[in-house]
């Protein structure tokens, strides 16, 4: 298992960060001076985003997908919010705008990578051209109905919406928190969630301060 929390590194780059974190409280005044320099130039060409254009992408997402969103919706409303795929769909569900996502409004480069793999990674995947529901691995993919489709979502945004809450409770003062007793509490309210990556860039969009902004087990 993976650790959900970094050290309580912002979703921001480390260029972004100036590399001045809890865990590098100093550094060489030529190498800060450098990484500054370089923050200065890529903000200048726009590679990357000012803090307030990291702002509207956090509260674009917030307002589709928030807590209290997912909270407030049920049943079919529920599952085709976070897992409809397809045209059809309008590419509009939560695992869409996670994966793959990438435009003015919501830039995914920025908030950190989630593709490649099987898309039952999510736990459930529609197939745009049948509308049909899928469960499995790649190894043994199996059809599910609707209802059990709504199941698998339930407990998904149940775990999601109580580890967002947990996490806000928090604060964002990263220097004031206690990883360790957060991390415990996290993984209880969403064990089948918090480690996932998808799971883990959700978190990092709704706490930043708090949660980084590499998701892939591979880099943690």
């Amino acid at each position: 298992m993976q650790p959900v929390l970094r050290l309580g590194l912002p979703n921001k780059s480390l260029i972004q960060r100036g590399l001045m974190t809890t865990t590098t409280p100093t550094l060489l005044p030529t190498l800060v001076e450098k990484v500054k320099a370089a923050e200065r130039r890529l903000l200048a060409d726009g590679s990357l985003l000012s803090d307030g254009q990291m702002q509207r992408a956090y509260e674009a997402f917030r307002a589709r997908f928030g807590p209290d969103v997912l909270a407030g919706l049920d049943g079919l409303a529920l599952l085709e919010r976070m897992h409809a795929r397809g045209p059809a769909a309008g590419n509009s569900s939560m695992m869409y705008w996670l994966e793959f996502k990438n435009d003015e409004e919501f830039p995914e480069g920025m908030f950190g990578g989630i593709g490649g793999g099987s898309s039952l990674k999510f736990g459930i995947y529609q197939q745009p051209r049948t509308g049909k529901w899928f469960t499995g691995s790649p190894r043994d993919i199996h059809e599910i109905s609707v209802d059990e489709a709504i199941e698998v979502a339930r407990r998904q945004r149940d775990q999601v919406v109580a580890t967002s809450r947990v996490l806000l409770a928090a604060g964002d003062d990263a220097n004031a928190v206690d990883f360790v007793n957060l991390e415990r509490r996290i993984m209880e309210a969403a064990p089948d969630v918090a480690d996932l990556a998808w799971g883990h860039k959700y978190l990092g969009l709704i706490a930043p301060a708090l949660v980084d902004m590499f998701h892939g087990q591979w880099w943690q």
